[in-house]
């Protein structure tokens, strides 16, 4: 393996998190809470401390999320870290799909319900309601316009962080405080792409938002922070294993363009590269190898080192020949990783280079094979 996918691995603590339950929205009744006399204006206080050289990319955007909270909340200065990115890569399902950043059921990409997203906050002791627009977003409770900028202000001034889903987009708003009795949010917008540290520039770079009611799907309250419980963090390893046993063998997935994973992804990329006619048109520039193959190499790196980490906490199973093989992944993609970034875009390769990206593709989807084996024999074993 790799150094740094060493550097990332840890034999984390673990809590006692509430199980992931879909409420019925129907009957439940609204939370009572005593009346607080709030302030105008709150920030949330960071418990953290901040490394400038951590050597974890951040620029999926959940896993990012997920760090940038531990470190917030200063989860990250317990004994042993376990609250890295490798660990959110994998809990996440991040490392293992492309496009997988919309948690609420959206496009197809997360057929799994609220159970990833809860399981990303509870695997570091983060308790938390979700509430959604309406009943399409799996969540505990619904929105409720009229008292929304109240329950806002009172996470707040509880001093714990509230996260904003924003609606038709793969962004977050991290929300620090409030100005104007909630009217005005201060937050620090999460999105996909780039290589920004945002655990380092989540204060620097925070913003005001006044509309921020008008663009939302869904609020993640944060709780309260739950001492570790080894029990329960490995049942959310072993459901999180489950799931991506389920996508690395998925084969029936409709095609949902490059929100695909598993066997559908490979499926896709090559019938793309193998079909001449789409190589036909120089002036198309929609048809011509995407970056994001080799984007793969980086999430398959990181994800490797989850696989170490999982087989630390479990004690069993042969979840490091999983890493192995994701390490392979890495290996192979890297090569094709570094001609892109070298050139931005390959628009128009030759058969000669597309089929030789096939076949590194084909060896990839052997390694995801090989991988999904082991994963299935350390589930076999746990249930022993």
């Amino acid at each position: 393996m790799s150094e740094t996918v060493r550097k990332t691995i840890n034999n984390p603590e673990s809590f006692s998190p509430k199980k992931p339950i879909i409420l019925e929205l129907a009957s439940q009744a609204p939370h009572k809470r005593e009346s607080v006399e709030l302030p105008n204006e709150f920030s949330v206080t960071e418990r953290g401390v901040r490394k400038v050289n951590n050597g974890d990319p951040h620029c999926m955007v959940f896993p990012s999320l997920t760090r940038a909270l531990g470190t917030f909340l200063g989860t990250e200065a317990r004994q042993l870290n376990d609250y890295n990115y490798a660990l959110q890569m994998g809990i996440s399902t991040e490392g293992f799909a492309l496009y997988y950043d919309e948690h609420f059921n959206k496009n197809g990409a997360n057929k799994w319900g609220e159970r990833i997203i809860r399981n990303s906050l509870l695997i570091g002791g983060i308790q938390h309601r979700i509430a959604g627009i309406n009943k399409a977003v799996v969540c505990d409770e619904l929105i409720n316009f009229e008292t929304v900028n109240r329950s806002v202000c009172e996470c707040l001034f509880n001093d714990y962080p509230v996260l904003i889903k924003q609606n038709g987009v793969d962004t977050y708003l991290f929300v620090t405080g409030y100005k104007n009795n909630g009217e005005i949010l201060t937050a620090y917008k999460f999105f996909g792409g780039g290589n920004g540290n945002h655990a380092l520039d989540l204060k620097a770079a925070c913003e005001d938002y006044s509309d921020w009611k008008n663009e939302m799907e869904a609020i993640i309250y944060i709780e309260q922070i739950s001492e570790p419980n080894e029990a329960n963090r490995i049942e959310i390893i072993k459901e999180t294993l489950q799931i991506v046993y389920e996508m690395l063998t998925d084969k029936q997935l409709p095609n949902t363009g490059n929100y695909d994973y598993g066997d559908q992804l490979y499926k896709l990329w090559i019938s793309r590269l193998d079909n001449d006619s789409n190589y036909e048109n120089e002036k198309d520039k929609t048809k011509y190898v995407y970056p994001e193959i080799a984007d793969y190499h980086e999430r398959r790196l990181y994800t490797a080192g989850f696989f170490e980490q999982c087989h630390n906490l479990l004690g069993r199973g042969t979840l490091i020949k999983s890493g192995e093989a994701f390490a392979e992944i890495h290996n192979n993609l890297k090569p094709l990783y570094e001609l892109i970034k070298g050139k931005g875009e390959i628009k128009m390769p030759g058969r000669k280079a597309r089929d030789k990206i096939i076949t590194t593709l084909r060896e990839c989807q052997k390694q995801d094979h090989i991988a999904a084996q082991h994963i299935k024999e350390t589930l076999a074993l746990l249930e022993n």
